[in-house]
């Protein structure tokens, strides 16, 4: 009989707007993830010097630093640059999209989103 892994896939949110990040975050509870949620972009940096993720769930549209300022962030730092990043945008038009493939990130979910398509793309980024 073989052991399965039961380590928890670490998923940090980063949304200005409680609401959303209190919703994700239950969502991806009840999914047995461990998830950790920001919604201050400056708390960003001191957070990904003590912990690592395996995933980061970012919104563009945010006070002091923006999405796409924290994607640049992210992707410049050795022991980040490939944590995957999903945006979650009600920007939708395709200009901030093909940024965010510039930008390297992995996939893009627009406001308002399915939770199971936010789920399944989850999943997806992290061979589940």
């Amino acid at each position: 009989m073989t052991e399965k892994n039961t380590e928890k896939k670490k998923i940090l949110i980063l949304d200005d707007k409680k609401e959303t990040t209190d919703f994700i975050e239950l969502l991806l509870e009840m999914e047995q993830f461990e998830v950790r949620s920001l919604n201050n972009p400056i708390e960003l940096v001191p957070i990904l010097k003590k912990e690592q993720f395996d995933l980061l769930l970012l919104d563009i549209m945010m006070p002091g630093l923006d999405g796409w300022q924290v994607t640049r962030l992210i992707k410049s730092e050795k022991e980040h640059k490939k944590m995957p990043i999903i945006i979650l945008s009600c920007l939708t038009d395709k200009k901030s999209k093909f940024i965010a493939k510039k930008f390297g990130v992995d996939d893009f979910v627009e406001k308002p989103f399915s939770p199971e398509v936010l789920v399944s793309k989850i999943k997806k980024l992290l061979g589940m």
